[in-house]
């Protein structure tokens, strides 16, 4: 066992989709299409709009955030609630008080969750 603070972690800049206030680290990947991803967003803090190009669940560790989907109707989510986007599926994510998530993106089952 290891025990690995978030603090000691590589964290880059998010400059992709137009993000801004966004930083990331990537936690694991697998030989397939599978990874996940942690990213911290600063308050004010944005994951720009995007498609998506495999289906994602983003896992909200800490703070809140409003997502939007295709509709770009924004939702609010908090910690303890995630948010599944299917591939092509244009998305943002933006939080006022800053956030932390978790990221999991490839071609896998949601098990448990009803959608």
């Amino acid at each position: 066992m290891r025990i690995v603070s978030l603090s000691q972690l590589k964290i880059t800049p998010l400059e992709a989709y137009s993000s801004q206030g966004a930083e990331y680290t990537p936690i694991y990947s697998t030989d397939s299409s599978t990874r996940s991803t942690y990213i911290s967003l600063k308050p004010g803090g944005l994951i720009g709009r995007h498609i998506a190009p495999i289906a994602q669940i983003i896992i909200v560790l800490q703070g809140s955030s409003k997502a939007s989907s295709s509709d770009i109707i924004l939702h609010d989510i908090t910690a303890g609630q995630a948010v599944v986007w299917d591939v092509g599926e244009n998305h943002e994510i933006m939080t006022e008080s800053g956030m932390q998530i978790l990221v999991i993106e490839g071609d896998f089952e949601l098990h448990g969750i009803i959608t």
